[in-house]
C-alpha cells in the first residue's frame, strides 16, 4: 500500500492481512521505500538521540505524531491510514535539513524529493470491472500467491491487476504463470511526477581556519580513497579535491606555499592563506628555471616530461608516475630546486629531466644552483598557501557563470554528483552533492549546482572533481554516498584538523 501511494499518489485496494509490526518499524520501511534510508545509516554517527526519531522530527512534513511519540507500540488501522495520508504528502514536498558542530567547522545536511519511478511492469489481467466482479476476483489470486490489486480507473470502473515488479523479466515469468484470460497483456504502471530525489553535504569553516592537502603517498600509495586518507590523518571533516588522471593531478596544485604541480590552461582556482579572504579566479602559472647562465620554461612539475619538454620531479615522488623515467629519450640531472626569492622554503632535492632535444644544452647547468620562478595570470594568487586549480567557476561576484573553461558539454550539462566550494563573505562551504542514484539523490547541472549556492549566500564559487570522485567525510565516516556504490581512489584529499604529517614523505 505504501508502495503504490509513494508511485501513484494513492494506495490500490489489496487484501489485506493484520498488522504485527510497531509503529516504529513500519516507519522505517516507508523511509527506505521512499528513498531515506542513507539518512537513517548517517544519523546513527552524528545525533545523540534515536536516529529514527532525529529524522521525523526535523523533516517536513513531520509523519503522525503516534509514530514519533510511541514507535514501539504495534500498529493499527487507523495508523496505517494516517501513514498513507503523510506519503501521500511526502509526494508533493518532502525537505529536511540537519547540521551538527564539531570543534573546528560544523556539518550541514540537507535532503529533499522521494525515490524518482523506476522501471516497474505489471500484468493487467481484466479491464472495466464493475466493483462488486472486481472484489470477487482479488481474493483468489492472493490466496494463490500473486501480489494482486485493484486501481480505479477515471470511468469509476476497476482494473485487476497483479505487480508491479521490478522489471519486464519478472512480469513477463508471471505473465507465462498466470491463468490465462482474454486480453490480459503487461504494461507499465502509472507513476505520477514527484519531486526528485536531492542529496547534498556540506563542511561550513570560519574565515581563517584552512584545510591541509594530505597525499597518498603519504602513506605509501599512489592513491587512496578519501576514507583511507582522513583516517590515516585522524581528520575530522574532508572533502575530494581538483581533477587528477592516475595518481597526478589535473592543475595548478600548491601546498604549503610550495607548488607541486603545473597549471592546466586558465581553468579556474582558489587560493588560501591564514586570516585572508579567499581568492577565485585564473590558476594558471608559467614556470621558469633561472640558473647561472640563463633562464629556460619548465614545462611540467612532479610529471613525467611528454616529447620535447623539460619537467622537475621532486626527490619524496609525491605523485608517483606508474611509468617512470625510464624512457630512453629522457636524460635527468640530480638538482636542488631553490624556490622564489625569498629563501623561506630549504631547497627540494630531485630530478631535471628532458626529454629529445630540449636536453641539447641543459647539460651546461649541472652542478650549478636552480632557482624556480613563477608567473602568475592573477597576481591575487601570489603567496598563497594553498592554492587548487578546478573549474569551471560557476559562481562569480554572486552571478551564475556559465563560461565552459574547456570542459565537456556532459559534464556542464548532465546531471552528476558535484564537489564545489564557495565563500559566503565570512565562511567556505565545502559541498558535495550526490547524483546518479534514482533512489536516493540525482545530482546536479553546473547551472543547477550554480542555483543551489547562490540560494545559500555564496558569492564566489568554484566547482572541483565531480562524478565518482565526490566524497565527504565527518569524523569518522562519510555523509555522502558515492556513486557506483564505493569510493574511488584519489592521489590527494582535503582535509580538516589532521594528524601532524610531511607531504615530502
Amino acid at each position: 500500500m505504501f508502495s503504490d501511494t509513494a508511485r501513484e499518489g494513492a494506495p490500490l485496494v489489496r487484501r489485506a492481512e493484520g498488522f504485527n509490526t510497531t509503529r516504529g518499524e513500519i516507519l522505517e520501511a516507508v523511509y527506505e521505500l521512499l528513498g531515506w534510508g542513507h539518512e537513517l545509516r548517517v544519523l546513527p554517527r552524528i545525533c545523540a538521540v534515536d536516529p529514527l526519531f532525529c529524522l521525523s522530527s526535523s523533516v517536513r512534513p513531520r509523519p503522525p505524531e503516534p509514530f514519533l511519540e510511541s514507535p514501539q507500540e504495534r500498529a493499527t488501522q487507523e495508523d496505517i491510514r494516517l501513514l498513507l495520508e503523510w506519503v501521500s504528502e511526502c509526494r508533493t514536498s518532502m525537505v529536511w535539513n540537519f547540521s551538527v558542530e564539531g570543534k573546528a567547522l560544523h556539518l550541514r545536511l540537507h535532503k529533499e524529493g522521494i525515490a524518482a519511478g523506476l522501471e516497474a511492469w505489471e500484468v493487467c489481467l481484466e479491464k472495466g470491472l464493475e466493483e462488486s466482479a472486481a472484489l470477487e476476483k482479488l481474493p483468489g489470486l492472493s490466496e494463490a500467491g500473486w501480489p494482486a490489486a485493484l486501481r480505479k480507473d477515471p470511468d469509476g470502473l476497476w482494473d485487476l491487476i497483479v505487480g508491479p515488479y521490478p522489471s519486464f523479466l519478472e512480469a513477463s515469468r508471471a505473465f507465462a504463470a498466470l491463468p490465462r484470460i482474454p486480453g490480459m497483456h503487461m504494461t507499465p504502471p502509472p507513476f505520477l511526477p514527484a519531486s526528485p530525489p536531492l542529496f547534498w553535504a556540506a563542511l561550513v569553516s570560519e574565515n581563517g581556519l584552512l584545510p591541509e592537502i594530505r597525499l597518498a603517498s603519504e602513506i605509501g600509495k599512489s592513491r587512496a580513497t578519501l576514507s583511507e586518507l582522513a583516517q590515516a590523518f585522524e581528520a575530522e571533516g574532508g572533502i575530494n579535491g581538483g581533477f587528477f588522471s592516475g595518481p597526478v593531478p589535473i592543475g595548478t596544485l600548491v601546498i604549503h606555499g610550495i607548488l607541486f604541480h603545473q597549471s592546466y590552461g586558465d581553468r579556474s582556482a582558489i587560493g588560501l592563506a591564514p586570516d585572508r579572504a579567499p581568492v577565485f579566479g585564473n590558476g594558471a602559472v608559467e614556470l621558469e628555471v633561472e640558473t647561472e647562465k640563463g633562464t629556460f620554461r619548465l614545462d611540467r612539475l612532479n610529471e613525467r616530461p611528454r616529447p620535447g619538454e623539460i619537467s622537475f620531479l621532486f626527490e619524496s615522488r609525491p605523485f608517483r608516475d606508474p611509468a617512470g623515467l625510464e624512457s630512453e629519450d629522457v636524460m635527468e640531472i640530480p638538482l636542488d630546486l631553490e624556490l622564489g626569492e625569498g629563501g623561506s622554503n630549504p631547497p627540494i632535492p630531485g630530478l631535471l629531466a628532458a626529454s629529445g632535444k630540449t636536453w641539447d644544452g641543459l647539460d651546461s647547468v649541472k652542478g650549478s644552483r636552480i632557482r624556480l620562478q613563477t608567473a602568475w595570470s592573477d597576481r591575487n594568487f601570489e603567496g598563497r598557501d594553498l592554492v587548487i586549480q578546478a573549474g569551471p567557476a560557476i559562481v562569480r561576484n554572486g552571478q551564475i557563470n556559465g563560461e565552459p573553461e574547456s570542459f565537456s558539454e556532459d559534464t556542464r550539462l548532465g546531471r552528476h554528483p558535484r564537489s564545489m566550494v564557495g565563500w559566503d563573505g565570512s565562511s567556505l562551504w565545502w559541498i558535495v552533492v550526490d547524483g546518479r542514484n534514482p533512489s536516493h539523490s540525482m545530482g546536479l547541472t553546473l547551472e543547477e549546482a550554480a542555483g543551489l549556492a547562490l540560494s545559500l549566500g555564496l558569492a564566489d564559487v568554484l566547482n572541483l572533481d565531480g562524478g565518482g570522485s565526490s566524497s565527504l567525510w565527518w569524523k569518522d565516516g562519510l555523509v555522502s554516498s558515492p556513486s557506483g556504490g564505493s569510493e574511488r581512489p584519489i592521489p590527494y584529499a582535503i582535509l580538516f584538523k589532521t594528524a601532524s604529517g610531511n607531504v615530502f614523505k
